[in-house]
């Protein structure tokens, strides 16, 4: 197929999970995310060079284009025959980069730090034990005191929740003063073909009003990533409660990891995320050409 490269749809799920299956579930890479996050204006396309899955989608945080891959055959050839085309590859999964690679002086290979996925236990979110969590367990303490809502868990989102989902996205980006064209497009995406995946959607209510939610799909048997999730901030506490009760929900279901995805360098985002304690990273590393 390479080097031509196509649109991605709904029916080239099976053939992108043939290649992704085998590899941890690096957010980028799963197939919710390359479908959802691809618009008319910035279409995602793929391609398959050596079995290689091979990915060409817009930048989370500006107009650029990031190219990047992930498989396990014919490595050195696919980086080599990729960066004739294009000056950088990122967003590699370490998985797919060769020992002897890093120490070839034709390259050069960088940790990708803005797009390591965070790794999360289950379990520890739903204990919050220790010291480390202390500050967590008195939002959560203190959300359930004051805050008796209700908490429902869904898998088949009606037109009503729909509704709801986005109009409350809507109204936290106004609070926050912050576009969200782009993750709304992509979070109407999946709320339309939610029956394709394997997703829970946690919502609270307080008297009928929605006033939280957090989507998250399961991707393994014990694996599930987290990728949308809004909350009215005026409710204290409200964050830490929501990721409690999601992870409550995925451990009963057997999960023992969950992917809250990568934090894009932004400072806030970054230590919200290290709050969650991660027990591990799933790192990706950026390859160009040694002078380039």
């Amino acid at each position: 197929m390479y080097p031509e490269f196509k649109e991605v749809t709904l029916e080239d799920k099976e053939l992108v999970e043939s290649i992704t299956k085998r590899f941890l579930p690096y957010c980028d890479f799963n197939f919710s995310n390359i479908y959802n996050w691809s618009s008319p204006k910035n279409p995602t396309r793929f391609s398959i060079l050596n079995n290689n899955l091979v990915i060409k989608m817009k930048n989370f945080t500006d107009e650029t284009e990031i190219v990047s891959f992930i498989g396990d055959t014919e490595l050195i050839n696919t980086i080599d025959t990729l960066l004739n085309e294009f000056t950088e590859l990122s967003m590699i999964p370490s998985e797919c980069i060769p020992p002897e690679f890093t120490e070839d002086a034709r390259f050069i290979v960088e940790e990708d730090i803005n797009n390591h996925d965070y790794i999360v236990s289950a379990q520890e979110l739903v204990e919050l034990k220790g010291n480390k969590y202390k500050t967590k367990r008195h939002w959560v303490k203190t959300f359930l005191k004051n805050c008796p809502v209700k908490v429902e868990v869904i898998t088949s989102p009606d037109a009503e929740l729909t509704r709801k989902i986005l109009l409350l996205t809507e109204k936290w980006s106004k609070v926050k003063n912050t576009n969200v064209t782009d993750e709304s497009h992509a979070l109407e995406r999946l709320l339309f073909t939610y029956h394709v995946y394997n997703l829970l959607f946690i919502c609270m209510f307080d008297d009928g009003e929605l006033i939280g939610f957090a989507t998250n799909e399961i991707v393994r048997p014990e694996y599930a990533i987290g990728s949308f999730g809004k909350a009215i901030i005026s409710y204290k506490g409200i964050y830490q409660f929501l990721e409690h009760t999601a992870a409550k929900t995925l451990f009963d279901k057997g999960i023992k990891y969950l992917n809250i995805e990568q934090d894009l360098g932004k400072p806030g985002l970054r230590e919200s995320k290290r709050s969650y304690r991660p027990v591990t990273l799933l790192k990706k590393y950026k390859i160009r050409r040694s002078g380039s």
